[in-house]
């Protein structure tokens, strides 16, 4: 029988799916392009784009985070 990992007081827990974490609304954000952005692969290793300005991208927040440090898209409100 398989047992369940303790925490440090020794509790039990329960692990956490880290795709379907990865995957809900709430990890989402939507960027539009401003720049041209070739091919990348994402996190879920599939390759997306390329990308031209007016491009608009519905993606993981870390993924949107890093092309708008970048200077590559700017967030953007679908609502």
């Amino acid at each position: 029988m398989k047992k369940e990992p303790k925490n440090a007081e020794g509790s039990q827990r329960t692990l956490v799916n880290l795709y379907d974490k990865r995957n809900s609304s709430k990890q989402l954000k939507t960027v539009i392009f401003t720049k041209h952005v070739p091919k990348f692969v994402d996190l879920d290793l599939k390759t997306i784009g390329p990308f031209k300005p007016g491009d608009i991208l519905r993606t993981h927040i870390d993924i949107a985070n890093l092309l708008i440090l970048k200077g590559r898209a700017k967030e953007f409100d679908i609502d």
